[in-house]
């Protein structure tokens, strides 16, 4: 899925940015190079930066949002000063998995990206193993992300939310969530 996303950056003078568990990082560079990219000279030009998530996502041993958002931000304000015309990134999420919090915190992060990418020329794009997730985690991956690749088309999602309302909605959750427990703690 990604062999023409990643090239089609490249050969358009894009920076391409991707982070992916760092034990995946070898063969990524592997597919890569069979995929006829010169992996050593994109990487050494700064063209194709990858990053394990452990040093990204989870710098610290943690997810934090705020860092995240800083590190994009600088991305995108000194992508036209690196020589590049665009950005473009991919990010695996399995990380997601693994990670010992809360998703709500991750997937807030998910759609404020979308605020950030406001006036950007660049193209983001996140990649779940739908297989590993639940169905509550699928929606809200869906809320987050305004567009879907299956397969090799891409479509506008329906059930997409701008990130106001996207906060809104976790916001009602929280009370329904909220309004249950006390319901319980009357019955008991």
């Amino acid at each position: 899925m990604l062999a023409p996303y990643i090239p089609e950056g490249l050969e358009q003078g894009e920076k391409v940015l991707n982070v992916l568990d760092g034990h995946l990082i070898d063969d990524h560079h592997l597919r890569l190079s069979d995929a006829g990219i010169a992996v050593a000279a994109a990487r050494e030009s700064g063209r194709l930066c990858t990053h394990a998530s452990d040093q990204t996502y989870l710098a610290d041993g943690h997810f934090d949002k705020a860092r995240m958002l800083a590190m994009l931000t600088h991305e995108l304000k000194t992508i036209r000063e690196q020589g590049f015309t665009r950005l473009r990134t991919c990010g695996d999420m399995n990380w997601m998995l693994k990670h010992a919090g809360s998703t709500e915190q991750i997937l807030a992060y998910e759609s404020d990206v979308n605020d950030l990418l406001e006036g950007h020329d660049a193209t983001f794009m996140c990649v779940y193993d739908v297989n590993r997730i639940s169905g509550t985690l699928m929606r809200d991956v869906l809320n987050t992300h305004s567009q879907v690749l299956m397969g090799s088309l891409v479509y506008e999602n329906p059930y997409y939310l701008a990130p106001a309302e996207y906060r809104r909605s976790l916001l009602a959750r929280r009370a329904a969530t909220a309004d249950v427990w006390a319901k319980d703690d009357v019955h008991t």
